[in-house]
Parts: C-alpha cells; sequence; structure tokens
C-alpha cells in the first residue's frame, strides 16, 4: 500500500495494490477514478489526475493539512472533522483567504474527476 496521497498514480503504476491517504476522504470519488485509470492500463489520464490534485495539495500545506481537512469535510458533508483532538481550526478570516486562493484548485480536481467518469 502507498501512504502519501500526493504519489498515489506513480505507486499503483509501480505495482502497488492500493493506497492510504488523509485527503482521500475529501474526495472519495477522484481517487477511486485514479485507481481505476491506472489499474486499468490508463497511465496518462492517471497521472494527469495526479497533478491536478498535487498542484491543490501543494497549496493546502501552506493553510496547514489538518485544519484544512477539517474544514473540507464539514464543507462536502463528510463529517465535522477529519481526526481526534487536539485540533486546530482555521479562523474565519483564514478559512476565507483558503477559499480565494485554494478554490480554483478544488474545481481543478473536482473536473478531473468528472473527465474520469462520474460526479464528485
Amino acid at each position: 500500500l502507498n501512504g502519501d496521497d500526493e504519489l498515489l498514480a506513480a505507486a499503483l503504476a509501480y505495482g502497488a495494490t492500493g493506497g492510504i491517504g488523509l485527503t482521500y476522504s475529501i474526495f472519495p470519488r477522484f481517487f477511486v477514478r485514479l485507481y481505476a485509470a491506472a489499474k486499468g492500463g490508463d497511465l496518462s489520464r492517471a497521472f494527469a489526475m495526479q497533478a491536478a490534485f498535487t498542484v491543490f495539495l501543494d497549496r493546502v500545506m501552506d493553510f496547514g493539512v489538518f485544519p484544512v481537512l477539517d474544514l473540507l469535510m464539514r464543507e462536502r458533508g463528510f463529517g465535522p472533522f477529519a481526526r481526534r483532538r487536539p485540533r486546530t481550526i482555521l479562523d474565519a478570516d483564514s478559512a476565507s483567504r483558503f477559499h480565494r486562493e485554494v478554490d480554483p484548485l478544488i474545481a481543478a480536481v473536482d473536473a478531473a474527476s468528472l473527465e474520469a467518469g462520474g460526479a464528485r
């Protein structure tokens, strides 16, 4: 199993049988479709999807992975938090700045999932 969210496509291409990652809960259909593309031999599609995701993940690092995961878990309707306490919550200003700067990247990840076949 691969544990690096940003390396799933490469890991699958090199023989990994799956992955476990923090962000899989935020983009479940995206990662199912990335897995299907890689295992189905469409590596160019899998790597294109991975590239869209990696741009998003790079920006998330600027805001803090765990606070962003908690924010997106709530906003996408997957639950109130991505992890147990202790937690750091993004304040309203940081959440607003995050959305201004990162929403286009989230849209690109969602679009990559749609192009690979289906709804978010």
